[in-house]
């Protein structure tokens, strides 16, 4: 044998042995499982055909759970209810529980089922526990309950409940309470005439068919009317109470045409009743089974006896409700009503859902689209926003590179001129009043060009964010008075009268004294330059809380309200460039605007066309701490002239 086979045959070996072990596992598994499984024997009064049945055994599996065996037996009371039928069941059962093995709990449906359990526990059920359920008789239930391992639920029929119920639904009526057995000894029939005093809006009447025979029992149906309101109380309390008879009356209830009857008993809820409020037998079944659950699982239950009061439910049939034209919104919450029609909904709910679906899809897409294209729609006109700014500063581009080049141009073509001039002149003659003059023209084209080149360096600045600010203490009145001093030879060239008053004598903050001087001068040149021959131009000076607030009015041409918002803009001129009267690049005022906004402060004009101007300036007065104060002669300084004569070298005097 070669090594292969034989590692085959070892291999085919193991394999044998792991699924023997796993037979071996699942058997004893099983083995194990079969002896833990927990038996129940359940005991029903009646046959498997009983309306009550089917539901009993649901609610006890339901509340048992599974991996319980229930063996079940019926004694069948309804059919054969007599002493030999009793002999009869007590033989078979003994026959099955000694060749079984014990049960863990016995479950006993029924006032007949619990009388045999008691009367048979010590040779039937000893040492079993016992759990029984759907009891009609109290002192039976109590005397049950009273022994070692019994508990039990005892079917409290909910009379009140179901008067209370009447009275909303049928006031004034007169409501009968219906027994099946002799109202001599029928605690319901007690209970029931106990709430007249309560609801008053009711008149009691009764009928107990355990008083008469089926025909008088007939009769009394037969005689009921439109203001009459049946409540069947069915409730057995010994055995003397003929089970057949009760069911023929249940057939005679079920032709009356007149008054609407209300039942206590899930299984007895027949078509032509109503309903109200019952007691549920799968309710029943459920709480004996979480009992029994209970017991089998070693703890001892709370109570030894429960009733029904807290599974009551409220059932109804669709179409009595409608025959006596009861509306749903009335009945109590969470009502159950049977043969209720299926809606168009759920009937074709299978069709509907689909279409729901593929509708709410197409209202999404719908809607998306419509969004897609409000978005698409305001991307494009702030693209269209966009492109008219773009085309706007590019026009202002090419404005301010006209303009430049207009500005740079005359100046040095004037320049030039007259350093030619100068020269033959200084060479042909002696005439110093034509050389002075040409100087003069000179110096005044060079200011022209510092001026702008200036301009140009300081809105670089200021594009680029950087703020060349040098803060000093200063007496701010003087300076102003001191500025405005200044530009008097050039508001006398044009014969214009300069006003300058101020509230205040002294006022001491931090600024830049360079750039307030260029805000003032640059407001007063274009006072100048747009004022005609005679006018007024007016600078006041006056102090607000906290802020220095100065104006520079004049009484020129004015400026169009469409154009208030863009004087402030840079490279913007109201005038068109081809036809402008006064010289200028566009800088000036957007510059004004930035050195103000650079000391925190504020700036705005107001104009009427062919009017006049009044700019405003606010700055606020806030004092360096531990900065040298500076003040400023009203005697103008050659740095004054000179800074003067930078500014307005585009006006001529």
């Amino acid at each position: 044998m070669n090594a292969q086979s034989k590692e085959y045959k070892i291999s085919r070996s193991i394999k044998v042995i792991i699924l023997l072990f796993c037979i071996l596992l699942l058997w004893g598994a099983s083995g194990s499982y079969a002896q833990e499984q927990k038996r129940v024997l359940f005991i029903s009064s009646y046959s498997p055909n009983f309306s009550s049945f089917d539901k009993q055994k649901a609610g006890l599996v339901k509340g048992i759970g599974k991996g319980v065996k229930i063996q079940i037996e019926y004694m069948d009371f309804g059919e054969f209810n007599g002493e030999e039928n009793e002999k009869n069941f007590y033989h078979l059962l003994k026959y099955k529980i000694n060749k079984y093995k014990k049960f863990d709990v016995v479950v006993l449906a029924d006032d007949y089922a619990l009388e045999f359990g008691k009367k048979h526990r010590d040779d039937l059920f000893k040492d079993i526990p016992i759990v029984f359920l759907g009891i009609n008789d109290k002192k039976s239930a109590t005397e049950a309950v009273s022994l070692d391992s019994v508990y039990g639920i005892i079917e409290t029929i909910p009379i009140e409940t179901s008067v209370e119920l009447i009275s909303k639904l049928h006031k004034n009526k007169n409501i009968v309470g219906l027994t099946y057995s002799s109202s001599k000894n029928s605690e319901d029939l007690k209970e029931f005439y106990t709430l007249k005093s309560k609801y008053t809006n009711l008149n009691f009447k009764h009928i107990s068919l355990g008083d008469m025979s089926l025909e008088e029992f007939e009769n009394k149906i037969n005689q009921l009317n439109k203001d009459d309101v049946i409540l069947s109380i069915y409730s057995p309390r010994s055995k003397q109470d003929d089970f057949p008879k009760m069911i023929k009356s249940i057939e005679i209830l079920k032709k009356n045409k007149t008054a609407p009857i209300y039942n206590t008993l899930d299984h007895l809820l027949e078509d032509s009743f109503i309903g109200g409020a019952v007691v549920s037998n799968f309710n029943l079944g459920k709480l004996a089974g979480e009992i029994s659950k209970q017991i089998m699982s070693g703890d001892i239950p709370n109570n030894k006896l429960w009733d029904t009061s807290r599974i009551y439910e409220y059932i109804f049939d669709y179409n009595q409700l409608k025959k006596y034209n009861i509306k749903e919104s009335k009945l109590p919450k969470n009502s159950h009503i049977k043969n209720k029609p299926i809606s168009y909904f759920e009937k074709n709910k299978m069709l509907i859902i689909p279409m729901i679906i593929v509708t709410i899809c197409l209202l999404i897409t719908i809607i998306g689209l419509v969004v897609n294209m409000k978005k698409r729609k305001i991307y494009e006109q702030e693209i269209l926003k966009a492109k008219e700014i773009a085309e706007s500063a590019n026009k202002s581009q090419s404005n301010f590179i006209s303009n430049i080049s207009h500005e740079l141009r005359t100046p040095v073509a004037v320049i030039m001129s007259s350093s030619q001039l100068l020269e033959l002149n200084l060479n042909k003659s002696n005439d110093v009043n034509k050389s002075t003059n040409n100087i003069k023209i000179i110096k005044q084209n060079c200011n022209r060009l510092l001026r702008l080149i200036n301009n140009i360096i300081d809105v670089a600045k200021v594009d680029s964010g950087f703020t060349d600010l040098k803060l000093k203490n200063i007496e701010i009145i003087s300076l102003l008075e001191n500025i405005v001093l200044s530009i008097i030879p050039y508001a006398q060239s044009k014969e214009l009268e300069i006003i300058f008053d101020t509230d205040e004598e002294e006022i001491i903050m931090g600024a830049d004294p360079n750039k307030i001087e260029r805000i003032v001068l640059n407001l007063l040149s274009n006072a100048i330059k747009f004022s005609n021959n005679g006018g007024k131009i007016s600078v006041n000076v006056y102090k607000k809380m906290d802020l220095l607030i100065f104006t520079v009015e004049d009484t020129g041409i004015g400026i169009h309200e469409d154009n208030v918002e863009k004087i402030f803009e840079k490279f913007i001129q109201i005038e068109d460039t081809m036809i402008r009267k006064n010289e200028g690049s566009g800088i000036g005022l957007s510059l004004v605007k930035s050195f103000v906004k650079s000391h925190d402060g504020d700036v705005y004009v107001e104009s009427k066309l062919n009017k006049g101007s009044v700019f405003t300036v606010e700055l606020p007065i806030k004092i360096l701490d531990g900065e040298k104060v500076y003040f400023y002669n009203l005697d103008q300084s050659q740095s004054d002239i000179m800074s003067t004569s930078i500014e307005f070298s585009d006006i001529y005097i």
